[in-house]
């Protein structure tokens, strides 16, 4: 996933907001800061593995199906990307 800092800064500020994640500048480094999920962002976080086990499991295909689709769609993702 390719994001720049003006799509990457607000929506990091939006989940600060929702306290589901942590913002905290480097204590070796204050250039730098160090962004970690909340207890309510873990929450989430395993909430939506669930999501992607249950979405899988719906497709009714196998791994190597649901891999050759995925490889498919970055490719036309990719060829969009690049069209004029």
């Amino acid at each position: 996933m390719a994001l720049d800092a003006g799509t990457l800064v607000p929506l990091v500020c939006k989940l600060v907001a929702q306290s589901l994640l942590l913002r905290e500048r480097s204590p070796e480094d204050e250039r730098f800061v160090i962004i970690s999920l909340t207890d309510a962002g873990q929450a989430l976080q395993q909430q939506a593995h669930a999501v992607h086990a249950q979405a899988a499991c719906a497709t009714q295909c196998t791994l190597e199906q649901r891999e050759a689709l995925t490889a498919q769609l970055q490719a036309l993702r990719a060829a969009l990307n690049h069209s004029p």
